[in-house]
Order: C-alpha cells, then structure tokens, then sequence
C-alpha cells in the first residue's frame, strides 16, 4: 500500500477490498436535497471505497456540477461542502478504491465521477464499480490515444466519442461495453437520462429503487437505497441495460451475448454490508449458515468462540450455535480511533493495537476458536494472534468460513499479485499454523460455500478460490492454484 489516505474502516491491506461503490438517482422535477440524499447513499457505501469520493448533479437547465476529491466521503462531502452543489433532478456518486496506486500525485482527477463533453455540448458522467481487463482494446477501438488514468476515466471518454455520432446514452454504453471484457457495473447519465448498466456475468450486485412520488434510483447495495430514502424493487438483471427518461419511464433491454452467472462470492463473504440482501438472501444470514457449516465440517475441542470484529462475527456466531460452544466477545474493534494506512511492518503493528482490543478477562487460559472472514495475505491475523497469546491464551484454533484464498482477482478486488496471498506461497497446513501462530487452521469446504449461499449451486465466481475464471485474465495459467493442492 502506498497511499496514507485515512480509513476509520480498514487497519489496511490485509482484506480484499471492492474497487467502487456507486449511486444514482432521477427525480420528477429539480430538488435542491438531491446531492444530501446521494450523500447518504455514498455513506452506507464507505465500506466498498475509501480512496476517493464524488458527487455529479445535472441540474434542470442542463447545467452540470462535480465535487469529488480524494478521502473518505466524511472528508470530501461533510460540513457544508454538499451545499455547495445546486438543485437539480439527476445526479450519480462514486466511492473508490482503486487499483492504481499513487493516486494522490494526480488529485482529484482519479476521483470518479467521470466527465466529458461530447460535440454537441452534452457532458457524459460516468460512475463504474469493477474492472475492465482490457483497455487497450477499447482505446484502440475508439481511437483513444491519449493517456487515463482509470479504467473508468476510459469509459467514460469512449462514450462521450460514440455520442458525438448523435447516439443515445443508453446506446453508446451498449457500444462501449459490448467490447469490455470483465466487470462492470455502471451508472451514467447526461442532461435527460440516466441508465445503469450491469456486466453478463454479474461480477458487481447493481439494485434499483423507486421513490413514492415518482423517480428511480440505482446503487451497489439495499442499504444505501434505503439511505437515499428510495424502496428496493429488484437486482438489475445480468446482462442488462435499464434507462430512464425526463417523463420517468424506465425501459429494460438485453444487448450482450448470455454469460454464466457469476457473482463474486466474496461479496457474500466480506463485501457486502451485512444488513443488505444479495440474491434475494440476507448478507447477514448467509455469513452465519458459513459459520454453522464450518462447525460442522471442522470441530474443535475448545472453550470460547471469538469472532474478528466485525466481519468475523456473523460467521462466529453460527459456529457457536452449531457447535454448542459458547461465543464471547474476546475482541474490540476500538471505534473512537482514527489512524492513517502505513506498509512498514512497526506502523502496521501500532494501527493494529489502535484499532482492535482484547478483553482478557473472556479468554484468559482459554482454548479459543478464533473465526474470521478470510485470510488473504496474513499479516492482521498474525498481529490477533499474537496479541491473544500475550493476553495468555491456551490455545487457538483458527477457523475460516470460507476457502483458502490461492489466486488474484482481476474482477474488481485489489489481489493481482499471486505473492501478496499467504494460501498461495503457503500450501502446508502445518507452516500455515507455525506462520500464524495458531494451533489448527481449517478453511470451509467449497461445498460448505455453496450450500450456505444457497446460490442455485453454480452461480457464484469463486475463481480466487477453486482457479476457475468465468473470462479470459492476465495471469499465466501456470500460476493458477486449485483447491486440492492446499493440505
């Protein structure tokens, strides 16, 4: 990580984190709140971004105004900064968290939205949530020869081209996208339509809203519809493009050739808030049949259950439950801190302390199940180890509700580096355990994954977990790790 932005969220990279989060809404006529209610949408999203924030409002004469700036959405849009923005009855926001590094040598200009006028004087923003593998196909395609710094600045660049043949927003997206291989959920408008728009895998969830007195509006996530005081009706087909217009008719069309489904499951792993739904299941109830499962396929002869705040508690939560093994709350997360993201190994170690506390009383001499999330490239779970063990623990079984992560992501999470993740350089349980310092480590089963996403068994990517990418990637299949070979 080379970036001290500051996160209230994150002790930093040792989670995957989602790229992007994005509203937006159309409303019947101009409202002076509408940059507060996306506000609040972009708030309930903080979790899937931390790196950037923006707010776009089209305004009813057509006028177009942005404030977005590198942060947290606290820090970009809090005080009186959102007053600043005017009246108007289409906006979008975008919370980001990158995969391009050394944002801050470039300002605000890698914060989304994105912008660009086309030849007739309308101006294309774009909001995107994912990542699109190859961009040097769509600039070539659409004759882009300058330098952008995102693949979203991209997207945004080639629309606004094909609209300069008097093409429809909704048809521009199409024509840009039908070339983008990978992920993408995405949220655009101009001065009379906004559309959304979703991958044919469905990699990134993309839900839609209505207000009672009329208008849509569209996020990555319920919670955040329900932020921006709109009810959820239903998850934007895979596949789809859905367009609004100025009289508030919506219209729905399939322009891409079918794909398998294939939703990132870590969004029901870590992802997603977990008071939100995703296929139709509580977040929050999924993570806990994950827990329950684990017990069942890997017990342990322990005294507490402790769960890693917060992501871990759902997840812990179930074990005790299907276990019969009595969950205490031997951690917490410190809330009234704030700190700052730092690679060295000492800082890490200080914003870990800051963060996270143990409560020796619960788990002094005892034998724990320690249940987490995921481990991804080991070094928070390590620096929870060893705190337990100075707070004179007895033992610690480690236990993880999902697979081992083995292989980089290219559909939206920052894990493109094969080295960064500690399943992959790591394959024996025994060094697993002696690196972490545990006494037993055991993952969930695939299986024990599907089952507790009830997912219609297939429908989720697992490729971080099982090797098998949905889309072509770059990585060279050689460095492809499969689940049976982990011991």
């Amino acid at each position: 990580m080379d970036t001290n932005i500051e996160s209230d969220h994150e002790w930093f990279l040792d989670k995957p984190h989602e790229e992007c989060g994005v509203v937006g809404a159309q409303i019947p006529r101009s409202n002076p709140g509408l940059a507060s209610m996306l506000g609040e949408g972009l708030l309930s999203l903080q979790h899937r971004g931390q790196e950037a924030a923006g707010i776009a409002i089209m305004t009813g004469g057509g006028e177009l105004q942005i404030l977005k700036d590198l942060g947290s959405v606290e820090k970009v849009m809090g005080g009186s900064r959102l007053d600043t923005l005017p009246a108007g009855n289409i906006g979008i926001g975008h919370v980001r968290w990158g995969t391009v590094r050394n944002v801050e040598q470039h300002g605000n200009a890698s914060a989304g939205p994105f912008n660009f006028p086309s030849k007739d004087g309308s101006n294309v923003v774009l909001a995107h949530n994912g990542h699109i593998n190859n961009t040097k196909e769509i600039a070539a395609n659409f004759g882009i020869e300058e330098d952008y710094l995102t693949d979203s600045e991209l997207a945004a660049r080639a629309v606004a081209r094909v609209m300069n043949k008097n093409r429809d927003l909704g048809d521009a997206l199409t024509e840009v996208f039908a070339v983008a291989d990978g992920a993408f959920s995405v949220i655009a408008m101009n001065q009379e339509q906004l559309v959304a728009l979703r991958d044919p895998h469905g990699f990134r969830p993309l839900m839609l809203g209505t207000y009672d007195g009329g208008g849509i509006a569209f996020a990555s996530e319920t919670p955040a519809l329900e932020a921006m005081q709109a009810n959820y009706r239903y998850e934007i087909p895979r596949g789809s493009v859905v367009v609004t217009d100025k009289g508030g008719g919506l219209s729905t069309f399939f322009p891409f050739p079918e794909k398998p489904s294939s939703l990132c499951a870590f969004e029901l792993i870590y992802l997603s808030a977990p008071h939100g739904t995703l296929n139709e299941r509580s977040v929050h109830m999924v993570r806990k049949q994950m827990g329950k499962n684990l017990a069942k396929e890997h017990p342990a002869n322990a005294d507490v259950v402790v769960g890693v705040p917060d992501s871990g508690i759902p997840a812990s939560e179930g074990y005790s439950e299907e276990s019969g093994i009595r969950r205490v709350s031997g951690l917490i997360k410190n809330r009234s801190r704030r700190v700052f993201l730092d690679p060295t190994e000492a800082e890490r170690s200080l914003t870990l302390k800051r963060k996270i506390s143990v409560i020796q009383s619960e788990i002094y001499g005892k034998r724990i199940v320690l249940v987490d999330d995921s481990i991804i490239r080991g070094t928070t779970m390590k620096g929870i180890v060893a705190m337990l063990r100075s707070n004179n623990v007895d033992q610690v079984h480690l236990r993880i509700p999902c697979p081992p992560y083995l292989n980089p992501c290219f559909f939206g999470m920052n894990t493109s580096e094969p080295k960064e993740l500690i399943a992959n350089q790591i394959h024996n349980k025994e060094e697993l355990c002696k690196y972490l310092g545990v006494d037993s480590i055991e993952f969930l089963s695939i299986g024990g994954l599907r089952s507790a996403a009830a997912d219609a068994a297939g429908k989720l990517c697992l490729a971080c977990m099982d090797g098998k990418y949905p889309s072509s990637v770059p990585i060279d299949p050689a460095k492809i790790k499969y689940p049976q070979e982990t011991t």
